[in-house]
């Protein structure tokens, strides 16, 4: 008697346990979870069948005595679109799936922890099969693993190379920069190289500035140690801080002014201001999920200019400074504070600074540009700022006749020199 049950408990259990999913899915209607803030993407829904149109395209063939309409209203379940979609969804809906992701994301660590507690190693991987790295004598401190520089890279570099002599030689009268940065996983500091034979440590760089075109003007900001990078870095996000963006902008100035000598004085710097309640766990947090010391979130305070802005050809605020001023923003642990205050990665944003300059700029870079695009702009007439991952069918030769560009900026790390998904059409 009691044998059976207690397996009568245990069906009960078991059924609870094999219905729950389906009836929390039928009990949302549709409600479905779109976004996911801590991983920074669309979620996958539940694919929708249209009994109207199962209704119509039946009608239709009974009409028309033609299969043509149900043919198609089936075609997507015989090609296995539907269901590759509902398998999605299956995986992104599923309930209480961010506690799971977390519950497995410890247990991952717990694993890592064990295979390096008597290796000597000075950083381990944030997560299985993860590219970033923990610092052992500074656990908050994400690094990248090392990049490597192999022959591949350099015929990458050749190609940019060769792209770079031919705009300059297409376009005489505009004058080319190049801004790099040096990120973790180039530097020669990087604590992991001496783990990789063939780790780069600068090396495509120097090889770069060494062929690059005689009439491109090159600057970087290249850093010493990994203290230096904690200080122009945040610790859980791959972006620089604002003290960085701030280098860069001092740096470029100074190469900018070698070529534009009427530039307008450098912009004064009265301080560095923290964001109270700004707390930010960046990309290595969210994307690895490991609990997280959040990095302090600031800006520059400095007095800009009178100048607008259009967001893709719209006028509007480019990024939502103010509203942070104000304290009105996401207190959420994994907010992406750094595209929320400084503005998210767009085609074109265009500056308009009302000042005596009769030079226009077009900058070319990544979402590191964000951060300090606005104080290099202030120096211009008008300035674009172009993001190639965005902008489609990008031409150089039409940009600077429609705007009437002067001054060409490229901004960024390995893709002003190496990524080939970054080569400019003439």
């Amino acid at each position: 008697m009691k044998t059976a049950k207690t397996s009568w408990v245990l069906i009960l259990f078991i059924s609870i346990l094999i219905l729950y999913v389906p009836l929390y899915w039928f009990w949302l209607a549709g409600n479905w979870s779109t976004y996911s803030l801590i991983e920074n993407r669309e979620l996958n829904i539940f694919p929708q069948i249209n009994l109207l149109d199962l209704k119509i395209s039946v009608y239709k063939m009974l009409r028309d005595n033609s299969n043509e309409s149900l043919i198609n209203f089936i075609e997507p379940f015989v090609l296995g679109d539907f269901q590759e979609k509902a398998n999605l969804a299956v995986n992104d809906q599923i309930p209480k799936r961010l506690e799971l992701i977390f519950l497995a994301k410890g247990l991952e660590r717990s694993l890592i922890n064990s295979a390096y507690i008597f290796l000597g190693d000075p950083a381990i991987p944030a997560s299985i099969n993860s590219e970033y790295h923990l610092l052992r004598q500074s656990p908050n401190f994400f690094i990248q693993r090392p990049a490597l520089f192999t022959d591949a890279q350099v015929n990458t570099i050749d190609k940019r190379i060769q792209n770079y002599e031919k705009l300059i030689k297409m376009y005489p009268k505009q004058k080319f920069f190049v801004f790099y940065f040096e990120r973790m996983a180039f530097a020669p500091y990087n604590p992991l190289n001496k783990h990789f034979s063939n780790a780069d440590q600068g090396q495509s760089y120097q090889y770069f500035l060494k062929n690059k075109p005689e009439n491109l003007f090159v600057t970087d900001l290249r850093l010493n140690n990994l203290v230096d990078h904690q200080e122009y870095f945040y610790m859980t996000d791959h972006h620089w801080n604002v003290r960085g963006a701030w280098k860069a902008y001092e740096i470029i100035y100074e190469m900018l002014k070698q070529v534009y000598p009427d530039i307008s004085p450098k912009l004064k710097l009265k301080g560095f201001l923290k964001i109270p309640g700004a707390e930010f766990c960046g990309s290595y947090s969210r994307r690895t999920l490991y609990p997280c010391t959040p990095d302090a979130f600031e800006y520059a305070d400095v007095d800009l200019p009178e100048f607008k802005t259009l967001v893709n050809g719209e006028e509007k605020f480019y990024g939502n400074k103010d509203d942070y001023l104000a304290g009105n923003f996401s207190r959420d642990k994994y907010a992406n504070h750094y595209a929320e205050f400084f503005g998210p990665v767009v085609a074109l944003v265009e500056y308009r600074f009302k000042n005596d300059s009769d030079r226009n700029l077009l900058i070319i870079g990544s979402s590191y540009t964000q951060a300090m695009q606005e104080y290099v702009a202030s120096h211009y007439k008008n300035t674009y700022v172009v993001d190639l991952r965005e902008y489609k069918d990008f031409s150089m030769g039409k940009f600077i006749k429609d705007y009437k560009i002067n001054d060409i900026l490229v901004i960024g790390d390995i893709i002003v020199y190496r990524r080939e998904g970054w080569l400019i059409n003439p």
